[in-house]
């Protein structure tokens, strides 16, 4: 199932839902705020993730996946709000790493 979230820009697809677990394709340099070390995720995609019961998020960059259970991000995460709105961090320390080589 996929999550699309509306932005000033137009609703965009934000990720999706396989097997229990938020799967979202990011970029390094686009989607880590560098500020804080952390990997992004809009609002209203959280806020839907939550609703439906999601237990876990997982980030893939390239060929690295970030791990992190849903509650851990909640705890650890905080909202900034700058001038395209409010957005979401979960900073990349409380992430679990596993390369895509060693997944499979």
């Amino acid at each position: 199932m996929e999550i699309r979230v509306n932005t000033p820009q137009g609703v965009k697809f934000h990720g999706e839902v396989v097997d229990k677990k938020f799967v979202r394709q990011v970029d390094w340099s686009k989607d880590r705020m560098r500020i804080f070390d952390a990997w992004s995720i809009h609002p209203d995609a959280l806020k839907q993730i939550i609703e439906m019961g999601i237990e876990q998020l997982e980030y893939v960059c390239g060929d690295q996946h970030y791990f992190i259970k849903l509650d851990l991000a909640r705890e650890k995460g905080f909202e900034k709000e700058f001038s395209g709105g409010k957005t979401f961090y979960i900073p990349i320390k409380f992430w679990n790493i596993g390369n895509l080589n060693t997944l499979l």
